[in-house]
Parts: C-alpha cells; structure tokens; sequence
C-alpha cells in the first residue's frame, strides 16, 4: 500500500500489478480480503513446492539400496543408478550403509551424508563408524569417541 491508501499486489521478478484504492471502511475491507487471499495462495504455492521437494528426496530415499559411489578426475560422488545424487565433490566415499555414506571431505575430516545428498554430521571427524541400526560412531582427533543417533 502506498501512501494515497492504492494497494498494490507484487510478484518478484514481474511489474507490481495495482489492485484497488481504498476511499472508504468499506473499500479498505475489500482490498484487506483481497490481499488475505493473494497471501493465502502465496502461501499454498509454497506448500506445493515444499511438498514435492520432499516426494523427490524420499523417492531418492527409497533407492538407496542401489547407491554407488563413483569417481570423476580426482573426487568421488554418489550415484542411483544413472542419475547422480551426489557431485564428485568429495576426497573419499565409502559404500552406503543403509541411507548413509561417510563420506571425506579433506584429509582425515570425516563426515557422514544420507544417499540424496543431505549431510547429516559435518565432515570434520578423524573416522566415522555407520552402524545398520542407524547409529554412528564418531572419533575426533584427539581419540574421544561419541554415537550420534542418524534419521
């Protein structure tokens, strides 16, 4: 809304798209619903997208049993299949175990990733341990070693 009370409905990346002027209570109140309304389907909008976004990381999810990783120049990656779920980005991948792969990131910095990509403890440990039960076993540098329960 401008400063003459002329209500203006803006999408990112488009022209702002006027929607009305409110001379009365009663104007004012129209364009307060219809504002509730654009909100609301902004809102639904996003709901869908965060809704597939998460239908395609379960698909990938449920393909885990066919994770590979793979090696491109001088890094390694992961892989379902043909379709690369994970860039070679990585110094070392070890095979999955269940959803998870250890994954190093630099000399001795050890982490763990789920087979979509998702990291899921930041590699900075001297090994990592995946567990079938879904526990893992991190040792840092000095020896300590703590179990982190993985979702």
């Amino acid at each position: 809304m401008d400063d003459a009370r002329r209500y203006y409905h803006a999408k990112q990346g488009e022209r702002k798209r006027y929607i009305g002027c409110a001379q009365s209570e009663k104007e004012d109140a129209d364009c307060r619903k219809e504002i509730n309304r654009l909100i609301e389907e902004a809102k639904e909008r996003q709901r869908a997208k965060q809704a597939e976004k998460e239908t395609r990381r379960k698909e990938i999810l449920g393909g885990f049993k066919y994770a590979v990783p793979f090696k491109a120049g001088m890094k390694w990656g992961l892989k379902i299949g043909e379709r690369i779920t994970v860039p070679p980005i990585y110094r070392n991948v070890r095979p999955p175990v269940g959803r998870f792969c250890a994954v190093e990131r630099n000399y001795c910095q050890w982490g763990i990733i789920a087979v979509d990509g998702k990291i899921m403890v930041e590699p900075r440990y001297k090994e990592v341990t995946i567990r079938e039960n879904g526990t893992a076993v991190l040792t840092f540098v000095t020896g300590k070693k703590t179990s982190v329960k993985l979702q």
